[in-house]
């Protein structure tokens, strides 16, 4: 289970910095820039720490970076009050339906097919 409190806080961590390079980029504020860069150090640990507890970096990635995908979406909808259009939504919700999968223990969906 640590792993998974990794991988949230590894996406929360990232969804940080990208927030701070967005402002960076917008306000010509380096000091933001620097704080994009400090997170992403600190993103650049916390994946190191998933890979420690986690021997599958395949399985570690797709999560994260599934995870990412969705925060950084509900993110930019809620806060930056960005625009998704419908062929989006369905695209990340694909993306729920495959980090799902990814997670199903082996012999899972051959039981409930019985």
């Amino acid at each position: 289970m640590i792993v998974y409190g990794l991988l949230l806080l590894l996406v929360l961590v990232e969804l940080i910095g990208e927030y701070f390079l967005y402002n960076s980029s917008k306000t010509k504020n380096m000091n933001y820039l620097y704080l994009g860069i400090a997170s992403y150090i600190m993103v650049a640990y916390i994946f190191y720490m998933v890979l420690k507890n986690r021997n599958s970096l395949v399985i570690s990635n797709i999560l994260w970076q599934g995870l990412n995908i969705i925060m950084v979406s509900l993110f930019s909808y809620l806060i930056l009050k960005e625009k998704l259009l419908t062929r989006q939504i369905i695209g990340i919700i694909l993306i729920f339906i495959g980090l799902l999968l990814v997670e199903i223990p082996d012999g899972f969906i051959k039981k409930i097919m019985k």
